[in-house]
This record gives structure tokens, sequence and C-alpha cells, in this order.
């Protein structure tokens, strides 16, 4: 069920990702998707290892640094890629920023207290295929956004993914 389950999220999030106009993605977007597997996992790993050293009495230290450090270096590449409309950027959007912030924040203390019941390596899986079809129920019911049958087909693919790593 476990290998069923990744392919599942791989399908999703290919699925969610495309649309009539897009058939294919790039592979700048793949090299992101794939980063961002990488860095979700590290930090469950990174998490697991240091619950295991410090006893887990001190998770929210490392929480707090995980996500200032987070926070520092997208200002620091906001800056660089956004050179003459960061200020403009900045004014306008600094409280999506806080928002996304608090909920990413409020995601890894969920990690954080699934990874004392759960195997550590089903939480990123999950938590990715969750945000995918989290995002897409909030995008049709409170965006109107409309979906393709393909992004459909995505949603009921992270569903099956969460299901099968979840057994």
């Amino acid at each position: 069920t476990l290998g069923l389950g990744f392919a599942s999220l791989v399908i999703c999030i290919v699925f969610m990702n495309t649309t009539k106009s897009e058939e294919k993605q790039s592979f700048k977007w793949l090299v992101y998707v794939v980063l961002a597997f990488i860095g979700n996992g590290m930090f469950s790993v990174i998490l697991s290892l240091y619950q295991r050293v410090s006893g887990g009495e001190k998770d929210n230290q490392l929480m707090v640094i995980a996500l200032l450090a987070s926070a520092i270096l997208i200002f620091a590449v906001s800056i660089v890629k956004e050179r003459g409309e960061f200020k403009d950027t900045f004014r306008h959007g600094w409280h999506r920023a806080m928002a996304t912030g608090c909920l990413n924040g409020v995601t890894k203390l969920c990690c954080l207290l699934l990874m004392k019941i759960m195997n550590i390596s089903l939480i990123s899986p999950i938590s990715s295929g969750g945000s995918v079809v989290l995002s897409s129920i909030v995008g049709v019911f409170v965006y109107k956004e409309k979906l393709s049958v393909r992004q459909y087909v995505g949603i009921v693919f992270g569903v099956t993914a969460i299901v099968l790593l979840s057994m």
C-alpha cells in the first residue's frame, strides 16, 4: 500500500498542477516540487532526530529557529528577485506573508504532534497530499474557482494517497 500511496501522491500533484492550456509541466516546476518534497522531508527527519536527542522537551525552540530561518531566507530571496518592486510588494503583501507563515507554523506543530503517534516517513507525504486537497477545496468553496476534470481526478488521487499512506 505504501508504493500505491506514493504513486497516488505523485499523480495527484501532477494532475492538480496542469491545465488545458498547459498540458506539460516545465522542468523548472519539477525542480521546485522535488525541492519542496526534499525540504519537507528533511524538516521531518531533523525534527525527529532533535526529538530523540532532546527527549522531546525543546521541540518548540527548534520550530521557532527553523521558521525564523525560513522567513529570513525568503525575505532575502525576495529582495534579490524583486529588486525594483520589493517595496511595493512588501507593502501590499506583508499580511498575506504573515498569514502564510503562521499557517506553516501550525502545520509544523501538527507534524510535531503526529511524530509522537505516527511513522515519521509518512508524515511528509500525507502533509503534502493533504495540502493539495485542502487548497483545492478552499479554492472551490471559498474563492469559487472552477476546476477541470483533471484537477478533480487529482483530488481523488490525493485523498487516495492519504488513505493508503495512513494504513
